[in-house]
């Protein structure tokens, strides 16, 4: 069984699984070593976002679009801050995780 706990605090980072499913749909959360994806509905930019943590304690935000069974990527980010995530989050996608 791996450690998700990299997974779970990306999460945690971005307001957490059930905020993310109640503002954007968040569904099929999957959790590796060292990142969290997710898929999201609402964007026509996208709809899977991967967030991985490099070795600099720093990020690299991946967003794409899956449609049928093809998957394009969209935008990809690096050196991202853990306080930038969501911020980052809402202007790739224009989704709102903040009231």
């Amino acid at each position: 069984m791996s450690d998700l706990t990299v997974a779970k605090t990306i999460a945690k980072q971005m307001g957490g699984t059930r905020k993310l499913s109640m503002f954007v749909g968040a569904t099929s959360f999957g959790g590796e070593e060292n990142a969290l994806s997710f898929r999201f509905k609402g964007s026509k930019k996208a709809n899977m976002v991967k967030v991985t943590l490099t070795p600099l304690d720093l990020y690299k935000v991946e967003f794409s679009k899956i449609v049928k069974y093809e998957q394009k990527e969209i935008a990809t980010f690096d050196g991202i801050y853990c306080d930038g995530l969501i911020d980052l989050f809402e202007k790739t996608t224009g989704l709102y995780l903040n009231f």
